[in-house]
């Protein structure tokens, strides 16, 4: 199996998994912020066991992630140039479009 072909079947596999996760979340709460529980066996001076970012800022970040950098970087090491990406305008663009789900 060449390089190209196990990075798309990584990837696919990845995206079937957070495919599955997301759709665990009932759709009333993919954009709340969850509960500031504790999980009943952790230390006391543990922050928080949830998190402070919904379900759709995880997602938005981690696609982000993988567009911004992590595309880029496996398609430079199977011997693509690699593209210049304007980091401002893409958080720019990334602002307004959690602007506009908040």
């Amino acid at each position: 199996m060449g390089s190209k072909e196990l990075l798309r079947e990584r990837l696919e596999e990845t995206a079937r998994i957070i495919e599955w996760a997301i759709l665990k979340i009932p759709q009333e709460r993919i954009l709340e912020v969850p509960p500031h529980g504790r999980h009943p066996h952790s230390d006391k001076g543990f922050k928080t066991y949830f998190g402070d970012w919904s379900a759709y800022r995880l997602l938005f970040h981690l696609v982000f992630y993988e567009e911004v950098y992590a595309l880029p970087t496996m398609r430079h090491w199977l011997g693509e140039p690699h593209p210049e990406v304007d980091l401002i305008l893409t958080l720019l663009d990334c602002t307004f479009v959690l602007k506009q789900h908040s």
